[in-house]
């Protein structure tokens, strides 16, 4: 398939003829074309991986990024657009130490699609697999490189986490295959030579191996970085109105309203989340994510406690299983005060299987509002509508829990309980 750039992205030259200034620092003589498989023991090919990341300014972070993926990598290639910091002197230096060969290169900054595409071919069939990171993303756990020895796909998914999101995003690619990135922010990754991919999650199903996607780059520190996001995207979506080749349309309309929540500009949020709800051919999660984001604007924007729960009402009505509406609305509906109400969704709430909505659900799916991690919410809800044992009981089973989710409001704990104990007579159950 070849290679075709949207108009979008015309604004400057094709990807493949920009004039980019390139500063090759290899720590090896004669950087080779593909490295050649280490074998074990048991005479076993051990695929191997190049690390890819694109940097600027990240001397706060990118070491602790490079620590957590040398273990497992052969060669690397980073390109950094413009550092004034010193962050290619820390690369250079740590895999120097290491002894891993690879290339820095020193590149004008265009836009992160047309950029991430040069980081890609760049190291292109240097390896058997990329790994691609963001400069500021850590690899946290065990990752068993050679179960890739038993699966023969093409990209591979891992677990990703921020705050208290977790989510499925791929990370490994197959080196033999030409990879590309489009769009202007949150960008996709497609592939140029074959048509039907083959996707993988057996890093997803490891245990304790993700990816810690907390934003701690220098990008972070831009206090218009989300509003830029929102603008950028919003042309985005105007221009793929006419030519589309890589199904951004929908994806910018999306994207649009998350920058511009995060922006805490919900007014504009709530109508691009309210445009993607109307369109056609969306995939469903992000649709889930809609409706619960028009619920959180609707909140923000003081309306009506009733429209609140029709519009909540109507993610759940999109995912039954999931526990995400049921405890933002019941927290909502605490606050109002309907407690009555707030009890009914978070038991709801309290009942949902988190391990059954890891397996099913990739996007933003929040861990701590299930189970356990509902307790404390249900509580106030119990305290409010004479359920006093069983508000006293849901906080005796976290408050000695040695969760940090738990630990730092342990003191608040023992004074509800108090709370309890003045208005129920409970001492202990």
């Amino acid at each position: 398939m070849d290679f075709i750039i949207p108009n979008s992205l015309k604004k400057s030259m094709n990807v493949a003829q920009v004039d980019i200034m390139d500063t090759s620092v290899p720590n090896m003589t004669s950087p080779p074309k593909s490295i050649e498989k280490k074998i074990n023991a048991t005479a076993n090919a051990i695929p191997t991986l190049c690390f890819i990341t694109m940097c600027k300014n990240e001397e706060h972070c990118i070491q602790q990024t490079l620590e957590s993926v040398y273990k497992y990598i052969d060669y690397w290639v980073v390109c950094d657009t413009g550092s004034t910091d010193k962050t290619c002197d820390i690369v250079t230096n740590f895999f120097k130490e290491k002894n891993i060969p690879g290339e820095l290169f020193v590149d004008e900054w265009i836009s992160f699609d047309k950029n991430k595409t040069l980081m890609f071919e760049r190291a292109y069939q240097k390896t058997d697999y990329v790994l691609h990171l963001d400069a500021d993303d850590y690899l946290i756990g065990d990752f068993k490189k050679e179960l890739i020895t038993h699966d023969d796909s093409d990209m591979f998914y891992f677990t990703y986490k921020r705050g208290f999101s977790n989510w499925k995003s791929t990370s490994l690619y197959k080196n033999s295959l030409k990879w590309a990135y489009a769009g202007v922010a949150h960008n996709i990754i497609v592939c140029l030579n074959k048509n039907n991919v083959v996707e993988s999650n057996i890093f997803v199903n490891q245990d304790e191996l993700y990816v810690d996607a907390e934003e701690r780059g220098a990008r972070k520190l831009d206090p218009n970085k989300y509003l830029n996001d929102a603008l950028k995207l919003k042309d985005q979506f105007y221009e793929t109105l006419y030519e589309d080749p890589y199904g951004l349309n929908s994806r910018s309309v999306f994207y649009t309203a998350q920058s511009y929540y995060d922006s805490k500009m919900f007014k504009e949020a709530y109508q691009w989340y309210n445009l993607y709800t109307k369109l056609k051919d969306t995939w469903i999660e992000e649709v889930f994510e809609s409706q619960m984001r028009l619920g959180r604007c609707m909140i923000h924007l003081k309306y009506d406690v009733d429209r609140v729960i029709t519009q909540f009402e109507k993610a759940i009505q999109v995912f039954p299983d999931r526990a995400e509406p049921y405890y933002a609305l019941g927290k909502f509906l605490n606050v109002e005060p309907h407690n009555e109400l707030a009890y009914k969704y978070l038991k709801e709430a309290k009942n949902k299987n988190v391990e059954e909505v890891l397996k099913k659900y990739r996007l933003f799916v929040d861990i701590f509002v299930y189970g356990k991690y509902v307790n404390d919410e249900l509580s106030v809800a119990c305290y409010w509508t004479n359920r006093g044992n069983e508000g006293f009981k849901l906080l005796n089973e976290i408050i000695d829990d040695d969760d940090s989710h738990f630990t730092e409001h342990k003191d608040r704990f023992e004074m509800n309980k108090k709370h309890f104990t003045n208005k129920y007579s409970i001492l202990h159950l």
